[in-house]
C-alpha cells in the first residue's frame, strides 16, 4: 500500500523564520572568566570538555588548559 502524497503548489513572497544562532548558551563559565580563573567539572569526558573549550577559543573567549584531578576535570583561563 503506498502512502499518499501531498505537494501544495509554488507560493511566493513567503518570508522565512528567523535563524535562532547563538541562543544556545554554554554550560560553561568561559565568558565570565579572567585570566588565571578555573572551574571543575564531573561526569563528562576530557575528549567533551576539550572540544568545548577549542570551541571557545574560536569564539575569542581566551585559551583554556586541561587538568585531570581524580574524578573531575579542571579548566583554567590562561589568555
Amino acid at each position: 500500500m503506498s502512502k499518499s502524497v501531498d505537494i501544495g503548489s509554488i507560493e511566493k513572497g513567503v518570508p522565512m523564520p528567523a535563524l535562532k544562532r547563538g541562543a544556545r548558551r554554554s554550560r560553561y563559565p568561559f565568558e565570565q572568566m579572567a585570566i588565571g580563573d578555573s572551574f571543575v567539572v564531573t561526569g563528562l569526558t576530557v575528549a567533551g570538555v576539550r572540544s568545548q573549550c577549542v570551541a571557545a577559543k574560536a569564539k575569542g573567549l581566551g585559551s583554556f588548559k586541561i587538568a585531570v584531578e581524580e574524578d573531575k576535570i579542571r579548566i583554567w583561563r590562561v589568555s
